[in-house]
């Protein structure tokens, strides 16, 4: 995995998700946590895996849901990384807007891909692609508004084994995400292997 540099940075135009966008909500006016905002135990590593030190068992759930996340979803990689790019701007996660899998580029996922979810030009993308989107950001902006309407819109595309495996994904993303901006450690997404 490599992280691009400035790829957090994404380009206003065509509707583009905007860190002052107020359809992010209130928190895209927040300031930058510079630190993190609880005690790290010391250690080797970075602040993130340090942390799961206060909850060694949690961190075995953690680590199990970000390892079906990445190694066991059946979702085409274009699908889910176009997800996760949405789920990445809404939480505006610097490190996750900058993440990438180079091994998925033999799938398709590319600077294309990554670039029309941030700018929000989902024209280019396959009917599920741009579902996989939309779905992913009513999940981390207004969950409340998955009505029936968006799920026969999903389940005309999608198997109902398709939506359980990207709204757990997008469980993944929103909650680890916005655990590591709240509590400053946005410093990589990963959880350590236990």
């Amino acid at each position: 995995m490599t992280r691009v540099p400035g790829a957090g940075t994404y380009p206003a135009q065509n509707g583009a998700l905007e860190a002052d966008d107020p359809s992010l909500g209130e928190t895209s006016s927040r300031k930058a946590v510079a630190m993190a905002r609880i005690e790290i135990p010391d250690g080797k590593g970075p602040d993130i895996h340090r942390v799961w030190q206060y909850r060694p068992a949690m961190a075995v759930g953690a680590g199990a849901l970000a390892d079906a996340v990445y190694e066991k979803s059946e979702l085409p990689a274009r699908e889910r990384e176009a997800a996760r790019m949405r789920v990445a701007a809404r939480n505006e996660c610097q490190v996750c807007l900058g993440w990438r899998d180079d091994s998925l580029a033999a799938e398709g996922v590319d600077e294309q891909l990554y670039g029309a979810v941030l700018i929000d030009d989902l024209s280019g993308l396959s009917t599920r692609e741009a579902l996989a989107v939309r779905y992913a950001d009513l999940f981390a902006t207004d969950h409340l508004s998955i009505d029936d309407e968006m799920m026969a819109d999903m389940r005309a595309a999608f198997s109902d084994a398709e939506i359980l495996d990207l709204t757990l994904c997008c469980a993944n993303w929103v909650g680890m995400g916005r655990l590591n901006q709240v509590l400053g450690l946005d410093t990589g997404c990963a959880v350590p292997n236990h």
